[in-house]
């Protein structure tokens, strides 16, 4: 009675014991968790704010190079639009000399003067005999000859058609300021018609002085200050948190021809000051520094509503914590059974996969291409393709062994798996089948080129060197093949095995190093045979 009372008492203590060491261990657990979760918290805020402000250059980059994409796409449709003009032209004046050469300058000039052509189209008209200018529509090519006229116009890069008709030679040439006047309206039509979310718009300032300075820019585009286009930019404007946004933004556009940054700038269609980040990167056919910026006071207000979600989880994770920490305890019990099944199936694995593999080759074993053919089979049964079954043999191992040693034939087996394996396909089903005997499932190989596939493996095979038990000396080796496809009248994949073995013995019968088809059936064998090409 006095020992049963004792035992009492030390089992008591020790549940008292254990479940105070449960609170103890629940209640630190609780604490560092709970401390955790804040610091993780802190983590995340940072992370996301990162990661926001990531997304967001990556969208404000995207969007610019888009935009310049489109330029270029435009500037060369208009380039090409009155390339198609001059040839146009040409033709036309060639018409007019056709049909009155001697009101020919008259008419031409005319055309020229119309106003189609006035703005981006010039025109001089040369005598040939005496090389005299007999018509200009730009003042500043009188007195020049026909060659100095040429020469300038390449030099100036314009788009000119030089050609004769007759007595006069006649020159015509589009403007590139004026193509490109057009291109640059068209641009800043564009881009006040695009539309983006979250205050985001698209401007554009033409660079004059890459030095900085007073009036070092033009404003030419600007959807949330049009009263301003036209304006003249200093870099020594500062804005409401006292930085120098236009001097920031030259000074990177002159190092990398692009830059990001941040300023104080009032939000679209409101008076709300805020930072914003911004892109810019520099178009240099036009001197413009195509720019675009979105606001980041959103990404404070999305901390602020995250750091508040997480005090609230933080401290339901508090009692979640304790709660788990005794329930993880007495659910200890159930993690060791578990592991030991787990422990259990991992054992089972190795060994089945030990049962299944062939130790020498390293390939699946003739169990594990048994069960692979009684699956196939009953797939087979469910409507699948039949596959190509091969059996290999190697010729004359038995000459091998003998004459080379035991060691030396398992190294010509190894040799040969290897060489099977690098030509074939990841799809395809190789395994030893049995002492110097392997088995080769393909599927989608159609019967009509199961030769040529075996017959290429039987060219790599002569063509490769074995190696011996001397490390210095190697050997060619040759192997036969038998192949056979599974019918619809068989009872198993036994069936189509035995026809690939009858085919098998035919190639061995008939001169080794060559494959043989059985396309017939029990009662009757048909034999097709190929032999290696080397």
């Amino acid at each position: 009675m006095v020992k049963s009372g004792v035992r009492s008492k030390l089992r008591m203590r020790y549940r008292f014991l254990a479940i105070w060491l449960i609170i103890l261990l629940s209640m630190a657990a609780g604490v560092f968790f709970y401390a955790t979760g804040r610091h993780m918290a802190q983590v995340y805020d940072r992370a996301a704010a990162d990661s926001l402000i990531s997304a967001k250059k990556t969208f404000l980059h995207d969007t610019i190079n888009n935009v310049i994409i489109e330029i270029e796409r435009t500037r060369e449709n208009f380039y090409q639009y009155y390339k198609n003009m001059l040839n146009s032209t040409e033709n036309i004046l060639v018409e007019y000399y056709t049909f009155d050469p001697d009101n020919f300058i008259n008419i031409s000039s005319r055309l020229i003067s119309s106003a189609a052509y006035r703005d981006t189209f010039e025109m001089l008209i040369y005598e040939n005999t005496s090389g005299e200018l007999k018509y200009s529509s730009d003042s500043r090519f009188n007195g020049e000859t026909t060659n100095e006229a040429v020469a300038r116009l390449r030099d100036q890069k314009q788009q000119f058609i030089s050609f004769a008709l007759q007595e006069y030679e006649v020159i015509i040439w589009t403007c590139s300021d004026s193509i490109d006047q057009i291109v640059q309206a068209e641009t800043a039509r564009k881009i006040h018609s695009y539309e983006f979310g979250n205050d985001v718009y698209i401007w554009v300032n033409e660079v004059i002085n890459y030095n900085g300075g007073e009036d070092y820019a033009i404003r030419r585009i600007h959807p949330n200050l049009k009263e301003t286009e036209g304006s003249y930019l200093s870099t020594s404007t500062q804005d409401a948190a006292g930085n120098f946004p236009y001097l920031e933004e030259l000074e990177g556009i002159n190092k990398d021809g692009e830059i990001y940054f941040t300023y104080q700038f009032k939000k679209l269609n409101s008076d709300v000051i805020s930072e914003k980040l911004s892109y810019a990167k520099l178009y240099e056919p036009y001197d413009w520094i195509i720019a675009t910026g979105i606001h980041l006071d959103d990404i404070d207000a999305l901390i602020a509503d995250s750091q508040k979600e997480a005090e609230k989880a933080a401290a339901t994770l508090l009692i979640i914590v304790i709660l788990a920490a005794i329930s993880a305890i007495l659910l200890s019990w159930l993690g060791f059974s578990l592991l030991d099944r787990w422990y259990y199936s991992s054992i089972n694995r190795e060994l089945k996969h030990e049962a299944y593999s062939d130790s020498m080759t390293k390939i699946p074993n003739r169990r594990a291409g048994a069960a692979y053919l009684a699956d196939m089979f009953r797939e087979l049964r469910k409507g699948s393709q039949a596959p190509a079954i091969f059996l290999f043999d190697l010729d004359k191992f038995k000459d091998v062994n003998d004459t080379y040693g035991h060691e030396t034939g398992d190294l010509v087996l190894k040799k040969f798996a290897d060489v099977i394996q690098a030509n074939i396909r990841s799809s395809d089903y190789f395994c030893r089948w049995g002492g110097e005997e392997f088995l080769l499932i393909c599927h989608g190989l159609k019967q009509e080129n199961a030769l040529n596939f075996v017959t290429k493996l039987l060219t790599q095979v002569e063509g490769a060197a074995f190696p011996t038990a001397q490390s210095d000396k190697t050997i060619h080796i040759t192997f036969s093949a038998g192949a056979a496809y599974p019918q619809t009248r068989d009872i198993s994949a036994d069936d189509a095995l035995r026809r690939a073995d009858r085919a098998l013995f035919h190639a061995k019968a008939n001169g080794r190093n060559r494959a043989c088809h059985n396309t017939g059936d029990e009662n009757e064998d048909i034999f097709t045979c190929m032999s290696s090409s080397c």
